[in-house]
């Protein structure tokens, strides 16, 4: 990618009209609509299947399998909006997957403006997938993603990082026998379908 493709790039981000209208190419894999339990071609012609809802902010896809607990494996840590911290009011189990209400009232002030949204989760993974991936699907600016294996014995952790922005490239912190911390700056626009995976040996 040139600077000026670049910039094309970035004015389609920002919602400009564009003439000649661009085109472009997704790759993705045909494995992900089959283990989110949707057909492939919902996944393929109903993106809302998957993703609009006006309410939901963010989403995470876990592994299915008989030893996953989602309130155990998945928790909302914290929200904040524009540094300030916004409390989870519920959370419960629907057919749309397991739910995370946050808000108040403090936020009507914010609607129809832009806002600086900052979410942290922790999950947790079992050590015999030797596999653990994140995976954006959504513009997002800035990430801070730290895997935290101490005490889990692995062999040969690394990380596999595929980010799509102006640095593709993250600042990698590793701590040896204890963890992995992927970290791009707060300025830098990350598109989507950019993630890291890590991979371990047991």
């Amino acid at each position: 990618m040139d600077a000026r493709q670049w910039e094309l790039l970035v004015a389609v981000v920002r919602g400009e009209t564009i003439r000649p209208v661009p085109a472009g190419f997704i790759v993705d894999s045909p494995w992900l609509p089959n283990w989110a339990g949707r057909t492939i071609l919902d996944y393929f012609t109903q993106d809302e299947a998957f993703f609009d809802d006006k309410r939901c902010e963010y989403r995470w896809i876990l592994n299915r399998g008989e030893d996953l607990v989602v309130e155990r494996d998945f928790q909302v840590a914290r929200v904040r909006i524009d540094r300030e911290d916004v409390p989870v009011l519920r959370t419960e189990n629907t057919k749309r997957g397991y739910e995370v209400w946050c808000g108040g009232d403090d936020l009507r002030r914010k609607l129809n403006r832009p806002v600086k949204v900052e979410i942290e989760i922790r999950t947790k993974k079992a050590k015999s997938n030797r596999n653990f991936s994140v995976y954006l699907v959504y513009p997002t600016r800035g990430l801070d993603i730290l895997f935290d294996y101490r005490g889990m014995n692995f062999r040969n952790v690394k990380e596999v990082t595929f980010f799509a922005g102006r640095h593709p490239y993250p600042q990698v912190i590793r701590e040896k026998g204890k963890s992995v911390r992927i970290k791009i700056s707060d300025e830098e626009w990350i598109f989507p379908n950019s993630g890291v995976s890590f991979i371990w040996d047991v």
